[in-house]
């Protein structure tokens, strides 16, 4: 089986989609790493709320793709 997916690449409802499909499996990761490994270590080190926010955010830093751009 095949699956293809078409974008009009004029339309920005259409290049938000692609840009949603195209970095699915990178966002699928960082939900994986946020729950298997962040969380851990915030609640292993007994981190304050700011020191998690700041660990989140650096992780979501790290994509390789803005996530402003993805969801708007």
């Amino acid at each position: 089986m095949k699956a293809k997916m078409e974008f009009d690449m004029e339309n920005p409802d259409d290049i938000m989609s692609h840009l949603r499909a195209t970095h699915a499996n990178e966002m699928a990761l960082f939900i994986w790493n946020l729950k298997h490994n962040t969380l851990r270590k915030i609640i292993k080190e007994d981190m304050s709320f700011m020191d998690a926010m700041d660990l989140i955010e650096e992780k979501l830093n790290e994509l390789p793709f803005d996530i402003e751009e993805i969801i708007r």
